[in-house]
């Protein structure tokens, strides 16, 4: 939480923590009651720099190196006993301006473990193999190689529909790359790293590691201004109107977000194939991750081979389409943050379900649990089902809102809030055309 204005002695104290760690130029995270010196690990940290989003005054770190670690604590464990550590003195957890706050964030982490362990004694953390197989079954067959017949036809027509089969099958093969991303499919990092390489690289184009160090970023503090990567999406599109303030700046005020609602999937497709054909390939390429490098070889090779050029970028489009509009569901209405919260408040107040039901958790492959899933990132998507009335209570215990809307209604909400900031940013452009006049 951060401190109310005008409370000078929690003010001072911070100023005072702060000072001590400029002086002795270290970086620490709080972790389980004390502070751990990663001044020298975080180049090293194979999460990336997201472990500096803790090493500031205020965030406590216990339980997101839980959640994001929780298949290799014992290998967390021991990387953590090599590191200097103190023990954390009451005064510089800083987890609220007075007892009482510091007292609900306590309890909060104690329910939330308490829950964690539940859900680990009942098994909700194994992989269900079942389920995965039949999802690459159903995206390789259904969606890519049916695609890809349908698109042989020489007719204008035919091609497209087989583009649009084609660009949602590797949009849905992108939610289960997700999982994999999360050590999830087979409950084995590397395994499931290689098998992400697969389903991102060799189906999708696109690289796996560029994409789990963006999104380890966005679960730590998601809707968190300047945290969360998920929400830089300019100058294709603006998430929200506190990204947009300065009419000169071209970044920000410019055709595209000015128009952004009308011009929703033209903007995403402009922003997958910026990502598609340079941050991943130049990511790739600057850290030489040859066997991502070899996945996309392959993709583009067969892909542009088979079904020629303009139908491939149609089908981006239609996979750029399906997923964005698929996340967006999630996060992308809802306010953000510029403050420090719990990982329980993270997961509750800044991020939406989309109500369950045959079709939705079809469509979405149970990624409309999507609060669960940020609780417990780890958790196989088919599993989220089973904490979802237990995590309905913790959020009724701290009166927090628990967000669920019908899929319709997250569509409209989502495009609502597009709009909005659309208008924002004309209203933007139009003070500083006055200003310039």
């Amino acid at each position: 939480m951060a401190p109310n204005i005008g409370d000078t002695s929690q003010e001072n104290d911070n100023l005072i923590i702060e000072e001590n760690a400029l002086k002795i130029g270290k970086k620490e995270v709080l972790y389980d009651g004390f502070f751990y010196d990663v001044t020298n690990f975080i180049d090293r940290h194979p999460g990336g720099y997201v472990i500096e989003y803790y090493t500031n005054t205020g965030e406590d770190a216990t339980v997101p190196i839980m959640m994001f670690h929780h298949r290799s604590k014992k290998k967390v464990d021991a990387i953590m006993n090599m590191l200097p550590r103190r023990p954390a003195p009451e005064h510089e957890m800083n987890f609220g301006t007075d007892a009482k706050s510091r007292q609900r964030y306590k309890n909060m982490t104690k329910d939330f473990r308490h829950l964690l362990k539940e859900a680990e004694d009942e098994g909700l953390f194994k992989p269900v193999y079942f389920r995965n197989i039949m999802v690459v079954i159903e995206v390789t067959l259904t969606m890519l190689l049916g695609g890809y017949i349908v698109m042989q036809n020489d007719t204008f027509l035919w091609k497209v529909l087989g583009a649009i089969i084609t660009g949602i099958g590797m949009g849905r093969m992108g939610l289960l790359q997700h999982e994999c991303g999360h050590n999830s499919v087979t409950g084995n990092p590397k395994k499931d790293k290689f098998l992400q390489n697969i389903f991102y690289g060799f189906y999708m184009g696109m690289s796996s590691q560029w994409w789990v160090r963006r999104h380890n970023r966005h679960h730590a503090m998601p809707q968190r201004f300047q945290r969360d990567f998920d929400m830089e999406h300019l100058p294709v599109t603006a998430v929200h109107e506190d990204f947009v303030y300065d009419p000169e700046n071209i970044s920000q005020n410019n055709v595209l977000t000015r128009n952004q609602g009308f011009l929703l999937p033209l903007n995403g497709t402009l922003f997958i194939c910026a990502i598609n054909f340079y941050y991943h390939p130049h990511y790739i390429f600057k850290r030489g991750l040859w066997n991502e490098m070899i996945a996309l070889m392959l993709h583009f090779g067969i892909a542009f081979y088979t079904v020629g050029v303009w139908p491939y970028m149609l089908a981006k489009s239609f996979m750029s389409l399906y997923l964005s509009s698929s996340f967006a569901l999630n996060h992308t209405h809802l306010p953000i943050t510029y403050e420090s919260k719990h990982w329980v408040e993270f997961g509750l107040l800044h991020t939406a379900n989309v109500s369950p039901g045959w079709f939705n958790d079809w469509w979405l492959i149970l990624l409309n649990y999507q609060i669960e899933h940020h609780l417990f990132p780890t958790m196989p998507q088919y599993n989220l089902r089973f904490v979802a009335e237990r995590v309905k209570k913790l959020a009724a215990k701290y009166d927090l809102k628990y967000n669920t809307e019908s899929l319709p209604r997250s569509y409209m909400n989502t495009m609502a809030h597009v709009f909005h900031v659309q208008d924002h940013v004309r209203k933007v452009h139009k003070e500083g055309k006055t200003k310039t006049n």
